[in-house]
């Protein structure tokens, strides 16, 4: 029988393998400690929060008061200044679309019988198909 060498020093007084075990453990404890440091640091710095825009720099409200500006009424006569882009950008009014006509309560029936139908056979389908 041999004897097992395990934890032995090789001939020559070389113990590789219980020097990478000391270096992986300094190693895996050195990123341990950092990560817990880390931690430590974020659970103890306050969440930064921006302060609020003031109410003059909200883009939303900027917007709502060039939208009331343009809905204000011009007055008829167009100057000689304005372009005829400025022109039909003022007689331009944004048209309602149409609203499509309710279908018919007797196509709807129908349409509802006929997906009733297919419905019951598949269902019909699936049970003989499981019976055979």
């Amino acid at each position: 029988m041999q004897a097992s060498t395990a934890g032995k020093p090789r001939p020559g007084g070389r113990d590789t393998i219980g020097r990478m075990r000391k270096l992986i453990t300094w190693i895996l404890v050195t990123i341990g400690i950092a990560a817990l440091v880390r931690k430590l640091r974020s659970r103890s710095k306050p969440a930064e929060v921006e302060p609020p825009p003031s109410p003059a720099a909200d883009p939303a409200d900027e917007l709502r008061q060039k939208l009331a500006s343009s809905r204000e009424p011009e007055p008829e006569s167009a100057s000689a200044e304005d372009t005829p882009a400025q022109t039909l950008t003022a007689e331009f009014k944004p048209v309602e679309p149409a609203t499509p006509e309710p279908a018919e309560e007797t196509a709807i029936d129908e349409r509802r019988a006929e997906v009733h139908e297919e419905g019951r056979a598949a269902i019909d389908e699936m049970r003989k198909a499981t019976e055979d």
